[in-house]
């Protein structure tokens, strides 16, 4: 069975032997130029949620808890910031090396200052914070800031939006910056050289969609959010390029229906660099083979469009 194939693309290129055959590759293919408007552009028309933004912090706490609900949630992940003149950059977030103990530690401390303000503070996942407001029925003003990938490296002040609703937020992370300044915790951190938890990022907010309509029956990826999203279209969902392969089966042997992978159209994660290389392996010999109806190559610069009768455009070079 031939299959439509969508590539997000890794961010560092492959090894030599991969870039020169995928240069040959994409040279054969239609360009569309794309630029990455929002953390979810990549592959946010595969999973549309009519009426709203990507609901990250739902779909994530539904795959770890499984207790989403009706709630509206936000995830209020553990970062690192620097400091600099005039400025305040994020610089990590998410995963700083931190164990349960610890995250329980700064959970205790931290959980009265939001139940404060009417949110409940929890971590499933020790990568992994989110709010909850305490009343469910309400309606609650939640911040609207950009996803970690897009806000790392960048200054505080830009990324924050100057209104009401934001600046009550820049008030809880400037409380939640002192509470962290001098924790127990981070004491014990710099004391053995790991970088502090001096903040938290919010983002992500909104409730869960329900069931979402999905534009592939099949995601290759180790993204958590990504694999959220998946699980709530009700896509099948496979970790990484070699249980691809396990799934698919051998390619073709010679005509493009005769062993081809059994799905439809599927979607290969390929940012992370753990996947890179099998991954483009896997592509490479299916498509040569003749396994492959359609491929898209996505990357934040532009999308590539490859068809089966494109390999006939022998004229066009790397």
């Amino acid at each position: 069975m031939s299959a439509r194939v969508i590539v997000l693309a890794p961010a560092q290129p492959a090894d030599a032997r991969q870039a020169q055959e995928l240069g040959r590759l994409l040279a054969r293919a239609d360009h569309q130029a794309h630029s990455q408007a929002d953390g979810d552009s990549l592959y946010g028309d595969l999973f549309p949620i009519p009426g709203q933004t990507l609901p990250a912090a739902a779909l994530s706490r539904q795959a770890d808890a499984g207790d989403a609900g009706r709630h509206a949630w936000l995830r209020a992940d553990p970062a690192l910031f620097r400091l600099e003149p005039g400025s305040v950059r994020l610089m990590r977030c998410g995963d700083l090396d931190q164990n349960p103990d610890e995250v329980r530690q700064l959970l205790a401390s931290l959980a009265p200052l939001f139940g404060d303000e009417g949110f409940e503070l929890s971590a499933p996942q020790p990568q992994r914070w989110y709010l909850r407001p305490f009343a469910t029925g309400a309606e609650p003003d939640l911040p609207s800031l950009p996803p970690p990938d897009q806000a790392l490296g960048g200054d505080l002040f830009e990324l924050w939006p100057e209104d009401d609703l934001h600046r009550r937020w820049r008030v809880m992370f400037g409380q939640v910056q002192i509470t962290l300044a001098a924790h127990p915790v981070n004491q014990a951190r710099a004391a053995a050289g790991k970088s502090p938890i001096n903040g938290v990022w919010f983002w992500g907010a909104g409730r869960h969609p329900g069931h979402i309509q999905a534009g592939v029956d099949t995601v290759v990826s180790n993204d958590h959010l990504l694999r959220a999203l998946a699980e709530a279209a009700k896509a099948r969902c496979l970790e990484s390029a070699a249980a691809l392969a396990a799934a698919a089966g051998p390619p073709p042997s010679g005509q493009p229906d005769d062993a081809g992978p059994p799905m439809h159209s599927l979607l290969l994660d390929l940012r992370h660099p753990d996947s890179v290389g099998s991954g483009l392996d896997w592509l490479l010999q299916r498509w040569q083979a003749g396994g492959l109806n359609s491929l898209e190559w996505r990357s934040p610069s532009g999308r590539w469009q490859l068809k089966r009768w494109h390999r006939w455009r022998v004229w066009r070079r790397a």
